[in-house]
């Protein structure tokens, strides 16, 4: 714990501490034994001068409860014949089975035919 509290290390996460410590030859204990030392003593939180990361927030809204109920769709690019050119992959999956609903191949991105396919 002395080591893990000094001046040096405090902000420091138990994976560079030990790298660390390596690199001046000398060896206290492995990363997972840090780790679960500073569990022990409740320490085991986040270390650094940057904000700790925060729990995301679960979506309020479309949720998928049954198949055909949410789709969503991309556009994808795929090599052409020649280098430099491609085809344009435009498809539509049901969120909850992840099943292709729809799909089509063009030469070219528009919204005209993406609402066509849509």
């Amino acid at each position: 714990m002395a080591l893990c509290n000094a001046p040096e290390y405090r902000s420091r996460p138990p994976a560079f501490i030990v790298a660390d410590q390596a690199d001046k030859g000398r060896y206290l204990a492995s990363e997972s034994t840090m780790y679960r030392v500073l569990h022990e003593y409740d320490q085991q939180h986040h270390r650094g001068r940057q904000q700790a990361p925060q729990r995301k927030r679960q979506p309020t809204t479309h949720q998928a409860t049954s198949p055909n109920r949410l789709w969503c769709w991309d556009i994808s690019w795929l090599p052409g014949p020649a280098r430099g050119t491609w085809w344009y992959l435009y498809l539509i999956m049901d969120v909850f089975s992840r099943k292709i609903v729809g799909h089509e191949v063009y030469e070219t991105e528009t919204g005209e035919l993406a609402a066509e396919l849509i």
